[in-house]
């Protein structure tokens, strides 16, 4: 995924990933800038990004900032994994703030909410009512 340099577009590309699988759990997710990221990894490696369609409740999150790597072999996946670990910022969304970012979601009209586990539905619209009443 890209993420912008001001990290604006962040909590709309998580809120779509979590809607996707458990809006409930942890999200875990790394960051590394591009210029970082082209310079020890994709330019030594041969490698290159291209955009393509991502898999999402969000539309737009998936036409405009999901990536793939091409040409990826498992030895350089494992490379990958030691940039990641190594160079990368590493943070942790916990489940209410991961809920939250879904409810807000939904409620912008950016999730499909036709699309979500109708358990999570539910606890989605009580996060957006209990913020509605507040």
């Amino acid at each position: 995924w890209l993420i912008e340099s001001d990290k604006s577009n962040l909590e709309r590309v998580i809120s779509s990933m979590a809607a996707v699988n458990d809006p409930q759990s942890n999200f875990d997710y790394a960051l590394i800038s591009l210029q970082k990221f082209e310079e020890l990894f994709l330019i030594p490696k041969g490698l290159n990004i291209v955009r393509s369609e991502g898999n999402t409740y969000d539309e737009y999150v998936n036409k405009n900032w999901h990536r793939d790597l091409t040409s990826l072999s498992v030895m350089k996946l494992c490379e990958l994994a030691d940039l990641i670990f190594s160079e990368s910022q590493i943070t942790r969304v916990l489940p209410k703030n991961v809920l939250e970012l879904v409810a807000n979601g939904v409620k912008s009209g950016y999730i499909n909410k036709s699309k979500i586990n109708d358990k999570y539905l539910t606890k989605i619209k009580n996060v957006i009512d209990s913020s509605t009443i507040n």
